[in-house]
């Protein structure tokens, strides 16, 4: 299970999070964590499971699961999204678990970003914000020696 930030921000993931197109943040909410299942075989084509989850005002949790697939030279594809509201925290690891599971991937193929920690969802995007800059550097860099 990888816990790094920075490996996951892919294009997308940043405005689907920051728009709210998937998962809207509303007043006294916030990121929770963001979970992405990035089986081996499907690596060339950038497969993946992604869910955000998020804390709502009442404490409980929401969520938004979809499969994302982006091959080389192609836009990116969203389907099978699912939302889920008011969700036990306790009950929240062993929904992803069960999705790990039926997704039959390793725990190496699974990546959690753990954002609770963040009080404000401001503080998460400037986070994350930071995360994805020091990504697009290492990126540009890794360029400049081949």
């Amino acid at each position: 299970m990888i816990q790094d930030v920075t490996s996951s921000l892919y294009p997308g993931v940043f405005p689907d999070l920051v728009g709210g197109t998937l998962l809207k943040i509303t007043e006294g909410e916030r990121l929770w964590k963001l979970y992405f299942l990035r089986p081996a075989w499907g690596r060339d084509e950038r497969v993946e499971h992604r869910i955000y989850t998020k804390e709502q005002a009442n404490g409980l949790i929401g969520l938004v699961s979809y499969n994302f697939r982006m091959p080389p030279g192609q836009r990116p594809t969203k389907s099978n999204i699912a939302l889920a509201r008011d969700i036990a925290k306790d009950q929240l690891n062993q929904i992803i678990w069960n999705v790990v599971r039926q997704s039959a991937i390793g725990p190496e193929e699974l990546e959690i970003i753990d954002l609770s920690q963040f009080a404000t969802f401001e503080e998460q995007i400037r986070r994350l914000r930071g995360a994805s800059d020091a990504l697009a550097q290492a990126e540009l860099a890794d360029k400049d020696v081949r």
